[in-house]
């Protein structure tokens, strides 16, 4: 969030070890610009923006312990008020559609004469929140608040056109559904909430590998992960037939086992995805820090992938692909992308059109080699590439030719500059 006072390290200290004053002060610092981050996603659904921003530090508040930088804390809060927003917009557009469309005038009357919200009620919000005894976390609450409200929304209509003596059976009908589904949508969440705990202890371990470096690692409940470069893969401490889940920041190849049962697939967090696998499945998966997607190839069985921002789910079988960018969108990738992508797992190295200013840093990633570009005009070359992964000169041979360039040395410092 450009132009604030940053998050001191000390306020952040006693943010993570439960110091609710340390929470009051970020609370009370970034209440009004959150505020207007909301209050412009929700556009005339504005006046929502306060409870949007309360349920953003509740959440952050619940997931204290993962957050180890004052960015972290920034970026979470930004992300959560996002994703917060994004859900309300969702649920009104719901109960305005299913309530009786633009004719209904409910929904702008309780707008207009809803009081506005203080930064003193909003803080004592969260506060009263935190202190809630006996209840699920904020994030099942609020999601099993929605749930309960969608579900009202779409029937209420409905039941307006009974006839008397239908209603008390069809109100308890209705109900009983809407809260046999919000149960089934906690337990859901609180298994992603259970994952995301998990991986964020600090009691965990990583798997990794450097540049122009792979690996293979098999994990306890016996799937097996080949590691591509430069990557890095979160293992939690309790990983087991219960908890079949880890986070991966690069790109590798799972085979997974079968799960004992459909409750405890093997789960890759990686980006803003979440890829289930219940059954045996192979499946590749990339995702780079500076990748536009999450990318995932299933090369047999079949997996979930889910973002874990918006919620949107596709299944993907054998020989089908999934991407899933940073702010939740679910796509099918190209084949140019996949190709690019997943090059490695067969020991290549793929470019399809890039500009050599971003093949540069790819040729260290894969075969640890850095190259000077005294020309910088070069840099805006295209590059369309295909060398094997296991040879460099190859590799140089091949980026010669794409981007009309010249291999050569200063000194003990590889270059690139025009052919002549």
């Amino acid at each position: 969030m450009p132009g604030m006072q940053p998050i001191d390290r000390d306020v952040l200290t006693g943010f993570r070890l439960g110091d609710e004053r340390a929470l009051e002060q970020v609370f009370r610092a970034r209440y009004e610009p959150l505020t207007e981050q909301a209050s412009a996603a929700l556009g005339e659904d504005g006046a929502a923006a306060p409870k949007v921003v309360e349920g953003a530090f509740v959440r952050v508040w619940g997931e204290r312990g993962a957050i180890d930088t004052p960015e972290a804390l920034e970026e979470f809060l930004f992300d959560a008020v996002k994703t917060g927003a994004a859900r309300e917009r969702s649920r009104r557009a719901a109960a305005h559609r299913f309530g009786g469309g633009a004719n209904n005038g409910h929904h702008a009357t309780t707008h207009s004469s809803a009081a506005p919200v203080t930064l003193d009620d909003a803080w004592q919000h969260v506060s009263t929140a935190l202190h809630a005894t006996h209840a699920p976390s904020a994030r099942v609450q609020d999601e099993l608040h929605d749930v309960l409200r969608h579900d009202a929304a779409t029937h209420v209509a409905a039941l307006a056109k009974r006839p008397a003596w239908q209603l008390p059976t069809a109100i308890a009908v209705i109900l009983a559904v809407a809260i046999f589904g919000a149960f089934r949508w906690m337990d859901r969440a609180s298994a992603d909430q259970a994952v995301t705990s998990a991986l964020a202890s600090p009691d965990g371990r990583n798997v990794s590998t450097l540049a122009a470096q792979s690996g293979r690692t098999t994990l306890n409940d016996g799937s097996k992960v080949t590691i591509g470069a430069d990557t890095k893969i979160r293992i939690p401490p309790n990983f087991g037939p219960r908890m079949r889940a880890v986070r991966l920041d690069g790109s590798a190849s799972f085979d997974a086992v079968a799960a004992e049962s459909p409750q405890h697939p093997l789960i890759v967090r990686a980006g803003d995805a979440s890829i289930a696998a219940t059954a045996a499945s192979s499946f590749d998966v990339r995702s780079y820090p500076g990748d536009q997607a999450t990318t995932v190839r299933v090369r047999s069985g079949s997996v979930d992938v889910k973002s874990l921002s918006t919620g949107a789910t596709q299944t993907a079988a054998a020989g089908q692909a999934v991407a899933v960018t940073k702010d939740g969108q679910v796509s099918t990738p190209s084949a140019a992308d996949l190709s690019e992508a997943f090059g490695w797992a067969d020991k290549k190295f793929v470019v399809n059109n890039r500009q050599l200013s971003a093949v540069l840093p790819q040729l260290v990633r894969w075969y640890g080699l850095e190259f000077k570009t005294p020309d910088q005009s070069i840099l805006a070359r295209p590059v369309t590439m295909t060398a094997s992964l296991e040879s460099s000169r190859e590799a140089i041979a091949a980026l010669e030719k794409a981007a009309n360039v010249q291999f050569g040395w200063e000194g003990k410092t590889m270059t690139l500059t025009p052919k002549k």
